[in-house]
C-alpha cells in the first residue's frame, strides 16, 4: 500500500531523504541497480569547478551597472519639461513617421 506523501524506493533511500536536512549539507548520492551495485559515481574532482565565459562575465557586469543606475533621469525630465512649457521643444513629424515605419518593417533594428 502506498501512503501519499512518503518517498518511494528502498527504506535506505527514505532514511537518506529524511536525514538530508539534519547536517545542513547533502552528501553525493550514487545511482544503484536493483542489486545495490553502484551504476555511476560522480567524479568529485570536478564537483567544485565552474568555468564562466568572458561573455557571461560581461553580461553579469552589464546587469550590475544597469541595476545600479537610477530608473529616471531627473535632469533630462526637467530639461524636456522646461522646453515643452517654454514652447521651444520642436517635434519633427517626418522623423517620427520614418521611425514608426522602420520599427514596423524591421522590428526596431
Amino acid at each position: 500500500m502506498k501512503v501519499p506523501g512518503t518517498p518511494t524506493g528502498s527504506p535506505e533511500r527514505a532514511r537518506n531523504i529524511s536525514n538530508a536536512g539534519n547536517t545542513g549539507a547533502v552528501a553525493p548520492s550514487k545511482e544503484r541497480k536493483q542489486g545495490g551495485t553502484p551504476v555511476a559515481d560522480v567524479d568529485s574532482k570536478y564537483a567544485d569547478k565552474v568555468a564562466i565565459s568572458g561573455r557571461a562575465k560581461d553580461a553579469a557586469r552589464a546587469k550590475e551597472v544597469a541595476s545600479s543606475a537610477p530608473d529616471v533621469d531627473e535632469a533630462k525630465v526637467a530639461r524636456l519639461k522646461a522646453a515643452i512649457e517654454g514652447k521651444s521643444y520642436n517635434i519633427d513629424a517626418d522623423k517620427i513617421a520614418d521611425r514608426l515605419v522602420d520599427e514596423h518593417l524591421f522590428g526596431g533594428r
